[in-house]
């Protein structure tokens, strides 16, 4: 019902495991309800007055993870919100991108700190940030639009620097990344967007 334009644009949307609609959008996080044979957005108490949210993910214990220009919100399945920002130790605060993967490992992508890794487990625990990756240590740059898991359990970062192939589990710093570029290929630099097709190959999207 709010006709600001920001209210209205719509980043992401998902369905959790009850079935329930999540959007997100530039200004609130909506909840889908219907009333009869009417549906309804309704806005989502975040503790700020707006939040730009750019993505949303459930992870396994059924918690809600919001990546927003503003740090992590966590909206536990029991009604309780958290907020995380760069006092909690997050490399950046705007978080563009959220994945868990089939180890049921939770990892951001951020606009100016490379990705992470981050832990929040259990009713009580201080969500802490596990690992990180940014030009300091062998990603090509801080700026990573999305992070996508293939069926195969390979892992890619989508960058302005190119397509980037990551490897959590190499034990040497420089084994970690393959990059892929224009020079390999690509038709620009910057992605912006991944998937995955029924017959397994991997499409990227860039901004121009």
């Amino acid at each position: 019902e709010d006709e600001d334009r920001g209210a209205r644009a719509a980043n992401v949307l998902i369905e959790d495991r009850n079935g329930t609609i999540w959007c997100g959008t530039m200004k609130h996080l909506y909840r889908l309800e219907r009333n009869e044979n009417r549906f309804k957005l309704v806005p989502v108490d975040l503790g700020t007055h707006e939040v730009f949210i750019l993505d949303l993910l459930e992870d396994r214990g059924g918690s809600l993870w919001i990546g927003s220009f503003s740090g992590l919100y966590c909206l536990r399945a029991d009604g309780r919100l958290e907020h995380f920002t760069q006092r909690d130790g997050l490399p950046d605060e705007t978080i563009q991108d959220l994945l868990e993967d089939h180890q049921g490992r939770l990892w951001a992508a951020t606009r100016n700190g490379g990705l992470f890794r981050f832990a929040a487990d259990g009713p009580s625990a201080k969500m802490v940030v596990a690992e990180g990756y940014n030009r300091e240590n062998g990603l090509p740059t801080d700026w990573v639009f999305q992070l996508f898991e293939t069926t195969d359990h390979r892992i890619w970062v989508a960058t302005n620097s190119g397509v980037v192939e990551f490897f959590p589990e190499a034990e040497r710093v420089d084994e970690r990344f393959r990059t892929y570029t224009p020079r390999n290929g690509l038709t620009f630099r910057e992605i912006t967007a991944l998937n995955q097709d029924m017959s397994g190959n991997l499409w990227l999207g860039t901004n121009v």
